[in-house]
């Protein structure tokens, strides 16, 4: 994030997050490591979003054992959407009290 001119904060991005990885691990050690995670996962989606119901999204998250999906109307950035972001907070909120 940065401050803006008029004391507000502004989302960006890291432009290293774009650069190749010397890090590659094959799909199998992509889904080990996925099915080692011990604590409770939520993921919230825009139904619009990247991976969606993509083959190998859905692999991935079959691999989370503790895994807990909401797809909301929305895209990728759903969580800077404004008609989206009151319900991202409710289902955060909702699952944040009822996880175990």
């Amino acid at each position: 994030t940065q401050a803006t001119a008029d004391g507000k904060v502004q989302m960006r991005t890291d432009s290293r997050l774009l650069k190749p990885s010397l890090v590659r691990f094959t799909p199998q050690q992509v889904l080990a490591v996925l099915a080692e995670i011990q604590a409770p996962v939520l993921l919230i989606e825009g139904e619009r979003g990247i991976l969606g119901e993509r083959a190998w999204a859905a692999q991935a998250r079959q691999a989370v054992p503790r895994l807990t999906r909401h797809v909301l109307a929305g895209g990728h950035h759903l969580h800077l959407e404004p008609q989206a972001v009151e319900r991202v907070a409710e289902v955060i909120c909702l699952e944040g009290c009822t996880a175990s």
